[in-house]
């Protein structure tokens, strides 16, 4: 990801590829790799081939299905293709995942912050 970051203003085809072939050869290694499926999909969307970035999507889903972005960018592939109702379907998806991960990270923050108060307590009654 980071040499297709790092070359995104450049359209050298035979960079693409190589990190289509990295990404490809990441998922033959493990089938449940996500985000490699969600990437893919993502290059697929950005080079206009709504049908492989779908195809993408799906796998990124069927591996993670908690995985909120590939909801988002399959909505918008569905989108793009046509396919409303499926869109609609999948960024309702999207919203939902969002808003429980952002209630998970919050959860988290509390818990957190309550237990940096609860050990500035117990140093201070150590010393």
């Amino acid at each position: 990801m980071a040499l297709w970051k790092k070359k995104r203003g450049s359209q050298s085809t035979v960079e693409l590829q190589r990190i289509r072939e990295l990404l490809n050869e990441a998922v033959k290694i493990d089938p449940k790799f996500a985000e490699a499926y969600l990437q893919l999909g993502i290059m697929a969307a950005e080079q206009g081939e709504s049908q492989p970035a779908i195809a993408a999507f799906r796998q990124a889903i069927t591996a993670n299905q908690q995985l909120a972005e590939a909801h988002y960018r399959l909505g918008l592939a569905y989108k793009q293709s046509g396919e409303a109702a499926k869109a609609q379907q999948e960024l309702k998806l999207y919203d939902r995942l969002n808003k429980e991960e952002s209630a998970s990270v919050e959860r988290q923050r509390r818990e957190l912050r309550q237990y940096l108060i609860t050990l500035k307590d117990q140093r201070s009654a150590v010393y």
